[in-house]
């Protein structure tokens, strides 16, 4: 299927060609006619540590198959671009500098089809890294955050803690977390402060009983009204089982929408900003499973 542009106000979806990426034979509902209502592809993936290139290969994927259900944002999660723990296999002052090969093959598949990608990636300028998320819109990149609750130990020992700047993607003021970020409590005040209209997450946030994501993103809408939406990590590539992990939306402290296939998955919801409504709109596969 093409992948030349659109316009930003989207069409209906044609249904040629999607067998094999959705989960049904349902027809693809058409994204509103209207400038208030975003459409948003989460992208459940499991990328592999260290492998730049296949990882890279499995965003370009999604962010085909967003563009075929009419989404304008593509989330990804965490180090979508070289996996969570690959610090254990590339050094990470080795990368490239910044804007990296592969963020600039990404940039090309958001130029030709006119979305707004959210990438997770290390990013390192001299001898500076950050874990971050880069916003990457029609081919340029508008926006970056840099995670602020770095963790310690081998895989984020090497990134240096962002600031609390909000976003401006499309017009939207958008308060963005990378995973820890969003047990911040002085990250979220300021995210409110500065006129938030909507929290994104990037982040590779496995199960725990004591430590798991779930509490923290409901308090986080629960305390600050606005919807939450997190790409999350799912698989096992590395030493850690993502198989369980969530990605989804959350409003007012509730999951509105949930997924937590172990396989690849994207996720599209309709957030109307005026109504300041999240609407499911369907989850499609991104593998072969």
């Amino acid at each position: 299927m093409s992948e030349q542009t659109r316009p930003r106000v989207n069409r209906y979806a044609r249904a040629a060609g999607l067998a094999a990426v959705i989960t049904s034979l349902a027809a693809v509902p058409a994204a509103a006619d209207t400038p208030d209502v975003i459409r948003i592809a989460i992208a459940h993936l499991s990328p592999t540590p260290g492998a730049f290139a296949s990882n890279t290969a499995d965003i370009k994927q999604a962010i085909r198959v967003a563009h075929r259900h009419d989404a304008q944002w593509v989330l990804t999660g965490e180090l979508a671009e070289s996996g969570y723990e690959f610090a254990g296999k590339v050094s990470p002052s080795s990368l490239p500098r910044y804007p990296d090969p592969w963020l600039r093959r990404i940039a090309a598949v958001s130029r030709r089809t006119g979305t707004t990608v959210f990438l997770g990636l290390p990013t390192r300028t001299g001898q500076t890294l950050h874990n971050a998320v880069v916003a990457i819109d029609e081919g340029q990149v508008v926006a970056q955050h840099a995670k602020v609750n770095v963790l310690s130990g081998p895989n984020e020992n090497w990134a240096q803690p962002g600031t609390d700047a909000v976003m401006h993607v499309d017009g939207v003021t958008i308060g963005y977390y990378v995973c820890a970020d969003a047990a911040n409590r002085a990250l979220t005040r300021s995210y409110q402060r500065q006129g938030a209209q909507i929290l994104l997450s990037s982040a590779a946030w496995y199960p725990s009983r004591t430590m798991g994501p779930l509490p923290f993103w409901r308090s986080v809408t629960r305390r600050t009204g606005l919807p939450f939406v997190v790409a999350n990590t799912t698989g096992m590539k590395g030493s850690i089982d993502f198989r369980n992990s969530a990605s989804g939306v959350f409003v007012n402290g509730v999951a509105v929408v949930k997924e937590r296939a172990s396989r690849p998955r994207l996720v599209v919801v309709d957030w109307d900003r005026q109504q300041r409504r999240i609407k499911a709109v369907g989850t499609y596969r991104l593998d072969s499973d």
